[in-house]
């Protein structure tokens, strides 16, 4: 969970950012799952079917800024939120949604 979360705010690559904070919320999942009882299995499936679709709406909207822009490197020109208000927004949302620290602090 650590390592995830600590290589996602140290990653420049907009992809490998989202990617890593996914293995930080696989350990949450395997830590519901480590309780072993009812509450924490059902907790962790919740969480696997939240988890997949917030993270398939962020690497949609990802994809999409790499398209407009050209670029994978978030200290370049990803947050240039005049070019790219539109999914500057989205990704704010979605972040905020998903309740992604690694991915708030980055915008």
């Amino acid at each position: 969970m650590i390592y995830g979360s600590i290589m996602a705010i140290m990653e420049k690559d907009l992809k490998r950012i989202i990617a890593y904070s996914s293995v930080a919320q696989i350990g949450y999942i395997f830590m519901g799952i480590g309780l072993g009882n009812f509450l924490g299995l059902q907790a962790a499936i919740f969480h696997i079917l939240a988890h997949g679709i917030t993270k398939a709406c962020l690497f949609l909207n990802a994809g999409s800024i790499i398209i407009s822009t050209g670029n994978k490197d978030v200290e370049k020109n990803i947050w240039n939120r005049k070019k790219n208000a539109y999914n500057h927004g989205i990704i704010h949302y979605m972040c905020t949604i998903y309740g992604g620290n690694t991915f708030i602090c980055r915008i």
